[in-house]
């Protein structure tokens, strides 16, 4: 609504710079995610009663640990870590070694 009231702010937005913390925004959500699904499933295999004697007698852990869901969103996010990551990094070194983004 502002950009239709005013059109000479949108020259002033600097985009690769407002790409880059977009960027910086998604990586670090996604790792909070990430983080936070690895927690869950850690405490959930501390616990013994989620534990069972296997047929070669061997403490496996039951299946029911790690629901679709978490399994789903721990994967799912892979790809945007990955590219949202390695942009904001990449832009991060860029401005370390020539002073720009």
């Amino acid at each position: 609504m502002l950009f239709m009231s005013r059109p000479d702010l949108l020259f002033q937005v600097d985009v690769p710079k407002l790409l880059w913390v977009i960027s910086g925004f998604v990586m670090v959500i996604t790792l909070w995610v990430k983080i936070k699904v690895s927690l869950s499933i850690y405490r959930k295999a501390q616990d013994p009663k989620n534990y069972h004697i296997n047929f070669f007698g061997k403490k496996v852990l039951h299946s029911s640990v790690v629901s679709r869901i978490e399994l789903a969103v721990f994967f799912g996010t892979i790809p945007f870590f990955l590219m949202s990551g390695a942009y904001f990094v990449a832009r991060l070194v860029n401005f370390f070694l020539y002073k720009q983004l």
